[in-house]
């Protein structure tokens, strides 16, 4: 049942709210400040959240089978706002925590439009997020009756989703309205930034869902294969960096800064955005690259370097391997098949960039043991939960608790890319439920820890082919620089001759 004054109360409420901060802002700037950093993380909050609950617009696939059921819906307008809303969640935290302009511009001229059109069409939005259809957190199996109820209740998603909309609409327009940010139409620099930033902004936020939405799997509609996809965005990694490289090498410390963390931010959103197709203990993020979106992103928050130096090497294997082997079978527009790019894209495309930007001091052989310390850790938490879970489906029967945390127990998976993996499939089981592979399992931790110093020096091997070529293009302009003086000389005598 539609709640038709939800919308009226979000818009005077942000009035309220906008008026109150924009009077108090010149009186307290410091704490309206701090009042906005305080909402941007709470709509962080919400937007990670509102991901865990249902939303039925995963279902909107312009003409695809999923699940041997065909599909054939379309909703653009929603799909634009929906894009528009994901603009938000990216940038509205830079824009109040750093002095950005380009992110304020952003929040004012672009975020702010998308709310107020997104709060005039709640109840289109909360439509879709009432279908019984939806996955998310519902298809968790212990969820209680009256949760799942709550979450399908079409007062509970407007007065949620409102709660974000609210928030979305207060802080870029006390930005506005308090902080008197205005776009500096007469500054050729602030125009080229934004009008330049702004499509790369625009793509990097694109809903998971989106193509799919607009165009269906694109399974058989196009004519070339996965090979040549693939081909295409393994080509777009190496563009990114490079481009996002020869741009920020020459700017200041904070400016390179602000672009690393908002690419872990946009990271982080992707990442989270996915529980929308289901959340279960398969689903927990504890493959390497799912965990490099918190790694990334806690490491360049809170400038923890020694984190940072695991989840470079780690990530950057993992990353490698994944674009070498794509583990994924629908359309090249379907979800899991955009996910699966968008995240290793920026899983491998981010600590390249961090390490080529100098955020962190560079990596040193002696940070090889955070490398180690930081895997062994990770390998048997996965390991061990994995073994106890695979153990808890056996016993109890429930497929549910079914996982395989670092592909360390699904070994028929494993045999279609290696096959001789049978060889050393041998295994052990105790307690009659809970199965280990101690041959396979060790095996791939002696390796991937192998590869991840293979990794290191050819990094290192890298860098001293740039440094070298660095060196070569400063003795050629050495010596264009004598030969031009000589020429100089050399005139100068002609003409006093003369």
């Amino acid at each position: 049942m539609e709640l038709a004054f939800v919308p009226t109360i979000v818009i005077l409420l942000a009035i309220l709210i906008v008026f109150i901060c924009s009077r108090l802002y010149k009186r307290y700037p410091k704490t309206i400040q701090m009042v906005l950093k305080v909402l941007s993380i709470i709509y962080a909050i919400i937007v990670l959240v509102g991901h865990l609950l249902p939303d039925g617009f995963v279902y909107v696939i312009n003409g695809s089978f999923y699940g041997q059921i065909y599909y054939d819906r379309t909703d653009v307008w929603q799909t634009v706002l929906r894009w528009g809303l994901n603009i938000s969640s990216i940038v509205l935290p830079m824009a109040v925590f750093f002095k950005n302009r380009l992110m304020k511009n952003v929040a004012i001229y672009l975020c702010l439009p998308f709310t107020i059109l997104s709060v005039l069409f709640l109840n289109d939005f909360v439509y879709y997020f009432v279908q019984e259809e939806s996955r998310a957190i519902l298809d968790f199996p212990y969820l209680s009756e009256s949760i799942r109820t709550l979450i399908l209740d079409w007062g509970f998603r407007s007065f949620y989703f409102g709660a974000q909309l609210l928030i979305g609409l207060v802080i870029p327009a006390t930005i506005f309205f308090g902080e008197k940010h205005r776009f500096n139409w007469q500054d050729k620099t602030e125009k080229q930034y934004f009008f330049i930033s702004l499509p790369f902004i625009i793509i990097a936020s694109m809903p998971t869902y989106a193509l799919q939405s607009l165009f269906g799997f694109a399974s058989g509609r196009n004519n070339f294969g996965y090979s040549f996809a693939q081909l295409v965005w393994t080509s777009f990694i190496v563009v990114e960096i490079i481009a996002i490289y020869n741009i920020f090498k020459n700017k200041d410390y904070q400016t390179r800064y602000e672009l690393c963390v908002f690419l872990c931010i946009q990271l982080f959103m992707h990442y989270n955005s996915t529980y929308i197709m289901g959340f279960t203990f398969k689903k927990l993020p504890f493959q390497l690259c799912n965990l490099a979106a918190y790694f990334f992103l806690i490491a360049i928050v809170f400038k923890r370097k020694r984190l940072f130096n695991f989840a470079y090497i780690a990530n950057l294997v993992g990353a490698a391997i994944a674009v070498a082997a794509p583990d994924v079978e629908d359309g090249i527009f379907s979800f899991w098949y955009v996910h699966f790019v968008m995240e290793h894209m920026q899983v491998f495309a981010i600590p390249v960039i961090i390490g080529l930007l100098k955020i962190f001091p560079r990596f040193k052989k002696k940070d090889l043991k955070d490398v180690f310390v930081g895997f062994s850790i990770y390998f048997f938490f996965c390991l061990i939960s994995g073994t106890l879970l695979n153990g808890l489906a056996l016993k109890t029967g429930d497929t549910g608790f079914k996982v395989n945390y670092f592909y360390l127990f699904d070994l028929a998976k494993i045999h279609g890319y290696f096959p001789l993996i049978g060889l050393f499939s041998k295994r052990v089981v105790l307690f009659d439920y809970y199965t280990i592979y101690p041959i396979f399992q060790f095996g791939v931790y002696v390796l991937y820890f192998a590869l991840c110093v293979i990794c290191y020096y050819v990094i290192e091997k890298l860098y001293d082919v740039a440094n070298d070529h660095k060196e070569l293009r400063q003795v050629r302009l050495s010596l264009r620089e004598k030969r031009l003086e000589k020429k100089k000389i050399k005139q100068e005598l002609l003409e006093n001759e003369g």
